[in-house]
C-alpha cells in the first residue's frame, strides 16, 4: 500500500496559467502572488483529499532551495502537509544559490510558523568529481543541522566518481541515523 506522497518540486508558481480553466474561474490569467496562492491552494486541496481517503499517509513537499523566502512561507502554509522542504547541493554557495547550506534556516523558521517538519533533499545525482569532492567534506557539517526529515538519492547518477560519494554517504548516514535514534 502507499504510505506517503511527495509533491516534487512545485514549479508552476513562477508560471502564468492562461489555461481556459483559469480564465473561466478566475475571470482572466492566474499570475503573480495570485498564482503562487492558487498553486498552494491547489495543492493543499490535493493533499487533504489524498489524506481522508488514506488518514495514515505521510505527505511531504519541497522546493527548490533558492526559491524566495516569499515561496518559501507559501508552500510551507500548504494544508495537511506533515514535512516541508528544499533540495540543493550539500555545500556552501551564495545567497540565491542551489544549495542547502544558509537555506535550511528559512524553511526550519517557515515551518516552525506553520508547525510542519522540516525535510531536505541533498542532491547527489549528475556530480562532477569536484562537486563529490565538495559534498563529502560538507556533509558531515550539514549533519548536524537539525532537520526532520531527510532524503538523498542513492547512486544518483554522478557523471563521475559515483561509487566514491556512495561509499563515503554510507558511515555518515549511519552516525546520523543512529544519533537521530538515542532517546
Amino acid at each position: 500500500p502507499i504510505q506517503g506522497i511527495i509533491w516534487d518540486e512545485i514549479k508552476v508558481m513562477h508560471e502564468e496559467d492562461h489555461s481556459e480553466h483559469a480564465i473561466r474561474a478566475l475571470g482572466g490569467p492566474s499570475k503573480g502572488g495570485d498564482q503562487v496562492r492558487n498553486t498552494i491552494d491547489f495543492f493543499s486541496a490535493a493533499t487533504l483529499r489524498a489524506r481522508a481517503r488514506r488518514p495514515g499517509l505521510k505527505i511531504s513537499s519541497f522546493v527548490y532551495a533558492q526559491l524566495p523566502d516569499d515561496m518559501i512561507e507559501a508552500c510551507a502554509s500548504m494544508e495537511g502537509l506533515d514535512y516541508f522542504g528544499i533540495d540543493g547541493r550539500c555545500w556552501p554557495g551564495d545567497a540565491g544559490a542551489k544549495v542547502l547550506f544558509g537555506n535550511m534556516q528559512r524553511v526550519r523558521a517557515a515551518c516552525g510558523r506553520h508547525r510542519v517538519g522540516s525535510m531536505a533533499l541533498i542532491e547527489t545525482q549528475i556530480l562532477t568529481k569536484e562537486e563529490v569532492r565538495r559534498t563529502i567534506e560538507h556533509l558531515p557539517a550539514f549533519l548536524e543541522e537539525p532537520v526532520d526529515h531527510l532524503l538523498y538519492y542513492y547512486h544518483g547518477a554522478c557523471r563521475e566518481e559515483e561509487d566514491t560519494l556512495m561509499d563515503a554517504m554510507k558511515p555518515l548516514l549511519k552516525k546520523w541515523r543512529d544519533r537521530e535514534r538515542r532517546p
